[in-house]
């Protein structure tokens, strides 16, 4: 374990650095904002925390059922299986096919495409790290597979969550928000960045920001409106 911790080290930051970049970035270019021009260091790795821990969670659960459900193959025997044997032919056909679905699923009209997309396009990193010596120390196949798995998918999951949660406020289905910011009432309450909260108007033509008050504020949840 401490020779993997070793060797793996140096890639923890840029990795989780990563994450943190592509969830602020797709979160705030949904409202045209460079949240670049607020966000520091610190910023980045915080925002990251909830993407990562949400998703690792499932991931988690997926390595421990995978030990007592997967089937256990001698090494090379799936690929020696006549279904095995029919896919390496058909090997290219499949790649051209995946990435058709993969660029036709991006540029869909389809609001629920960023749900689908994180489990549909880490296939791709995925089969090209599992043929490279990365986490080659872990003997349990099974194993290193999930945690390859884990590790291509968090940074296009981050991606995508970002743009999950930034199309719910922006079509007004769940946002918090405060009755009056700047004489604009019911001010959709993005995000803070920085030394500043930023809000939206209702109808998404505003965009305020306001150095965080000394005082605390009140926000209220959309989803009370309802009720």
């Amino acid at each position: 374990m401490e020779q993997i911790r070793n060797k793996y080290i140096w890639i923890i930051t840029p990795y989780f650095f990563t994450i943190g970049v592509l969830y602020l970035f797709a979160y705030w270019s949904f409202f045209n904002i460079n949240v670049f021009e607020f966000a520091n260091f610190s910023d980045l790795l915080r925002v990251s925390i909830i993407p990562v821990s949400s998703a690792f969670f499932f991931v988690l659960i997926g390595m421990f059922l995978s030990q007592y459900t997967l089937p256990k193959f001698p090494e090379g025997e799936g690929s020696n299986t006549k279904i095995g044997k029919f896919l390496n032919k058909i090997k290219w056909l499949g790649i051209i096919f995946y990435w058709v679905l993969l660029l036709l699923l991006i540029f869909s009209n389809n609001e629920n495409k960023w749900i689908t997309i994180p489990f549909f396009a880490m296939f791709f990193p995925y089969l090209i790290l599992k043929d490279t010596p990365f986490l080659q120390e872990i003997k349990s196949d099974s194993i290193r597979s999930l945690l390859i798995m884990s590790f291509s998918i968090l940074p296009i999951f981050s991606f995508c969550q970002g743009k999950i949660n930034a199309n719910k406020i922006l079509n007004n289905k769940e946002y918090k928000y405060l009755e009056s910011v700047a004489e604009v009432s019911h001010a959709k309450f993005l995000g803070y960045i920085g030394e500043y909260l930023i809000f939206s108007s209702f109808d998404n033509s505003k965009i305020i920001l306001q150095k965080i008050p000394d005082e605390a504020i009140i926000l209220i949840q959309s989803n009370e409106l309802k009720k």
